[in-house]
């Protein structure tokens, strides 16, 4: 743009001079090495990252990083725009960061951007026991992830938690764990699981006629009223679901197989013929 300067009436001296209106950097983020995750702490991930200027690559300016809560090299913040990090170093440790970059261009337009770096916990090794009905997973990952449990080869219910779904059935049990970093299988397990868990330690919780052709009671005490009671195959899949209100329930039409009874965590077995 061009502006020209007079004075009233024509006389005096006239000069041109030039305005420039300059735009705002834009911070572009890259990485050179270790992508932008997931990653993975001990995976031996070795991280390097940088920023830039989008319309100014010469990066005709200067910049700095700011690595927020001193997640990277305890808390030594970075004046050039390549940054690296190992994942089996001391730092950073697992969690959520953020880093910004501050880059200022040689008019003096300022502008800033923020990275955000994700380190999950190494998830180790997957391992389960089975010492009478109590169920045991071992591993460096306890939640937020996804389990799913496995019957001779073949899935049969998924949690959130690992040992939110009981062991129904009888074979060999594994269980897998959806990890962000990897997959893991955990050692396969022999479980038979008659359903014998009594209640108290006497018979109140009664099912018969057992074995079965389809056509069976349930008997309960007062105590379990309001209760949900469930049936599952020997796949450990719900296939029924009523919540209790009669001390007594006449349950028929079940195809021949093998079911397991459910009220609370109490259970039995039931076999129809």
């Amino acid at each position: 743009m061009k502006v020209v300067l007079d004075s009233a009436g024509f006389c005096g001296d006239r000069d041109t001079f030039s305005i420039t209106v300059d735009t705002l950097p834009k911070i572009s983020f890259f990485t050179i090495a270790g992508g932008f995750g997931p990653w993975c702490k001990n995976d031996s991930s070795n991280v390097i990252f940088g920023a830039t200027p989008y319309d100014n690559p010469a990066n005709s300016g200067s910049g700095n990083w700011l690595h927020l809560n001193g997640w990277l090299n305890g808390g030594v913040n970075n004046t050039t725009p390549i940054v690296t990090f190992s994942t089996s170093a001391l730092f950073p440790k697992v969690g959520n960061h953020s880093s910004v970059y501050f880059f200022e261009d040689l008019n003096g337009c300022k502008s800033q951007d923020t990275l955000r770096v994700q380190i999950f916990d190494d998830p180790g090794k997957l391992n389960i026991s089975i010492n009478g009905k109590q169920v045991s997973v071992f591993s460096n990952i306890t939640d937020g992830y996804w389990y799913e449990w496995y019957l001779n080869g073949n899935p049969i219910a998924s949690s959130q938690d690992g040992i939110g779904q009981p062991l129904l059935g009888s074979g060999d049990f594994h269980l897998k764990l959806y990890h962000p970093c990897d997959t893991l299988i955990s050692n396969s397990v022999y479980f038979e699981n008659l359903g014998l868990n009594f209640l108290n330690n006497n018979d109140e919780f009664q099912v018969y006629p057992n074995p079965s052709n389809g056509q069976f009671t349930l008997s309960v005490p007062q105590e379990l009223l309001g209760q949900k009671f469930q049936i599952f195959n020997q796949f450990g899949q719900l296939i029924w679901e009523q919540v209790l209100n009669h001390p007594q329930s006449e349950i028929n039409g079940l195809p021949a197989g093998v079911y397991f009874l459910q009220v609370d965590s109490e259970r039995r077995k039931l076999v129809v013929r």
